[in-house]
């Protein structure tokens, strides 16, 4: 049974025994509620017991489903968001198994509605054990430079390359976007770069913490990793991944942190690159864009 759910905080509080069970695949929904407004929130709801199963949001930039949703469940969403959100969401993302159950009962309303598959991602989750101890000695080769933490003097550079992750991951995005998220990151020290003599070749991120319900750790997900082209094939992402991931794990002014990040599924040498500092598989999910045929 699905339900509207009116506020961000009745939501954030009725999906956390969802949250403490899978962190990791809630963290999205968790992060999106808390610092976006105007949002739609949807639970699924077992008619027996009245224990939430499943949670949905729907921004401005489309529907998030959480790994447990069902396909029954799916498609009733589908139908419910089709009849109470205006407009047509512009994109849809969920577990592989539910999300065309979702499309399907969403475009029985929107007849005129057109679904592109988009990306494939892998979800990972840190094995902390896993990662190497030597940021620059990783997979049996020498990875030369080392991390820096992003400053203005990089900004230029930066948001060059920001501009270049989007569209190759095919992301539509502005320049005014691209900023406002780079100097959002950079207020919270929250990006880094990867030097080699001085000269910048790789940037990584980290999202703000999602604390966990009961307090017990910080949920991070490691984001926009960029080598530009020229720079590819020397491990520079990789190390400076290592790095963040080593800063966050040292982090003593709160709970224990947890690491996560996503990635393309059909992008073999980035899955390699992560596997090999420690990272971990859990899930995966599909994204599908949705337009209007509409003249």
């Amino acid at each position: 049974m699905i339900q509207a759910i009116e506020t961000a905080a009745a939501f954030l509080d009725s999906i956390a025994p969802l949250t403490i069970a899978d962190p990791e695949g809630l963290q999205l929904i968790g992060i999106v509620a808390r610092v976006t407004t105007g949002n739609h929130h949807f639970v699924s709801v077992d008619a027996t017991t009245g224990e939430v199963r499943a949670c949905a949001l729907v921004t401005s930039r489309g529907l998030i489903m959480s790994p447990t949703m069902e396909a029954t469940d799916a498609r009733a969403l589908g139908l419910l968001v089709a009849s109470t959100v205006p407009g047509l969401i512009p994109e849809a993302r969920g577990p592989k198994a539910s999300l065309p159950a979702f499309l399907d009962g969403y475009t029985s309303k929107h007849v005129t509605a057109k679904v592109t598959p988009h990306h494939h991602l892998l979800l990972y989750v840190l094995n902390p054990a896993a990662l190497p101890t030597n940021v620059n000695a990783i997979g049996g080769r020498t990875v030369v430079g080392a991390a820096a933490l992003a400053t203005t003097e990089h900004k230029p550079l930066l948001l060059a390359f920001m501009a270049r992750f989007y569209d190759e991951v095919g992301e539509p995005s502005t320049p005014a976007a691209i900023e406002a998220s780079l100097d959002a990151q950079m207020a919270r020290q929250g990006m880094y770069v990867w030097l080699v003599d001085g000269s910048v070749v790789a940037c990584a991120g980290h999202s703000a913490p999602v604390p966990a319900p009961d307090g017990s750790f910080a949920l991070y997900r490691i984001m926009t990793v960029f080598t530009p082209e020229a720079h590819r094939g020397n491990g520079y992402a990789s190390a400076l991944t290592a790095s963040i991931c080593h800063n966050l794990l040292a982090l003593r002014d709160g709970p224990p942190s947890r690491l996560m990040l996503f990635a393309d599924a059909t992008v073999a040498a980035a899955n390699k690159a992560y596997q090999r500092i420690g990272f971990v598989q859990k899930s995966e999910m599909i994204t599908a864009r949705v337009e209007s045929t509409e003249s």
